[in-house]
């Protein structure tokens, strides 16, 4: 029977090769030893019955091609989900009627009733999703806002990166350690003088952030912000570290 259904298969159109494989095991092990096999294989079919008024049988493809099935609902999602029409471009159901169709068509010709196979008369259809509100300017802003924050950071940082660097240019720091100024007091005087520049700028982004994004806590915006004003200081210093020159640097 498994040459009766690469002849209907092959009848189906189109060029398509077949390979039969002792079990499943012995399937997988050709696909995972030769890299033109897994690369050039679309499917396979695991049969574990084929019998005239019984077939079971599974149809796998590379994970890629289908949706992923390992949640069963999404928890954030926003409109309908396009994924499911994957089973259609990957060619699943393609290779399912065709399946199915062999099957319906075998057992009729045992003597039992003729039937069109499912997929004849089925339709594909995702399932509904939960009403959502779609606010244009956040559509609008989505791409616009990082962009923003990150110019909100350039000056200070610019600012920062220059002072920093003029002071090793006019080797002030020299002058104070020769006065008796401590390396950790002077490295944690400027960190201090940073993250109160920094903190207020990320207050104040938070502010403003604050008033198109009622639904997020106020909190949540300030610590998102002042991680980002972080990274910025540590940047700053970064790029301090690589100049000599004040002007060039900022």
């Amino acid at each position: 029977r498994i040459d009766e259904l690469e002849a209907h298969l092959q009848a189906g159109g189109g060029n398509v090769s077949t390979r039969v494989h002792a079990d499943e095991a012995a399937a997988l092990a050709h696909l995972g030893g030769a890299a033109d096999a897994a690369r050039d294989a679309w499917a396979l079919l695991v049969f574990d019955s084929l019998a005239p008024r019984q077939v079971e049988y599974a149809v796998r493809l590379n994970y890629t091609t289908v949706p992923n099935t390992n949640r069963i609902s999404k928890r954030l999602t926003r409109g309908l989900d396009t994924e499911y029409q994957r089973y259609v471009t990957s060619g699943f159901l393609t290779l399912q009627r065709a399946v199915d169709g062999f099957a319906f068509g075998l057992a009729a010709r045992h003597g039992a009733e003729p039937l069109p196979p499912p997929a004849d008369v089925a339709w594909l259809a995702p399932f509904p999703t939960a009403a959502y509100s779609q606010n244009p300017f956040y559509l609008a802003v989505q791409s616009l806002l990082p962009l923003l924050l990150t110019l909100c950071q350039l000056f200070p940082a610019a600012l920062l990166t220059k002072s920093v660097v003029e002071e090793k240019e006019t080797r002030l720091a020299q002058t104070m350690r020769i006065m008796g100024l401590r390396h950790g007091v002077h490295v944690g005087s400027w960190y201090v003088t940073a993250l109160v520049q920094f903190g207020a700028n990320a207050l104040l982004c938070a502010l403003v952030c604050s008033l198109f994004l009622p639904h997020t806590p106020f909190w949540v915006l300030l610590l998102y912000l002042s991680l980002f004003c972080l990274t910025c200081v540590a940047f700053s210093f970064l790029v301090a570290a690589c100049f000599s020159n004040a002007v060039l640097a900022a």
